[in-house]
């Protein structure tokens, strides 16, 4: 769940002219981070935010042409036309920074709801 203003997302999309725009949020850690010196815990940090690395947001605004990457009923998605879009540098992402809970995985998200 993210706090997203879709018609920003759409506005951002048209202004750049690609086919696909993807939200991006930052992964939350699933543990705790320890910075060793000396062999002693010289810091600890319980689940920090990474600052490395970015994972679908989980909105995405596409142009129809998109279609024509998808073979058939077969093709997966975020397989086969996704990676030819990041090959061709044919799409943007717009960071989302507001997220109110990143859902990494069903157990996750039973928990929120339990």
């Amino acid at each position: 769940m993210a706090n997203i203003d879709i018609q920003a997302l759409v506005n951002y999309h048209k202004s750049h002219g690609k086919l696909a725009t993807v939200t991006a949020v930052r992964p939350p850690s699933r543990f705790g981070e320890m910075v060793i010196q000396d062999q002693l815990v010289g810091t600890f940090k319980e689940k920090p935010q990474t600052s490395d690395g970015w994972i679908n947001g989980g909105y995405f605004v596409l142009h129809r042409q998109i279609l024509d990457l998808i073979a058939g009923d077969e093709t997966i998605f975020e397989a086969e036309p996704l990676h030819l879009l990041a090959e061709k540098k044919n799409w943007p992402f717009i960071s989302i920074t507001r997220v109110k809970r990143c859902f990494l995985n069903t157990i996750s998200m039973k928990k929120l709801y339990d």
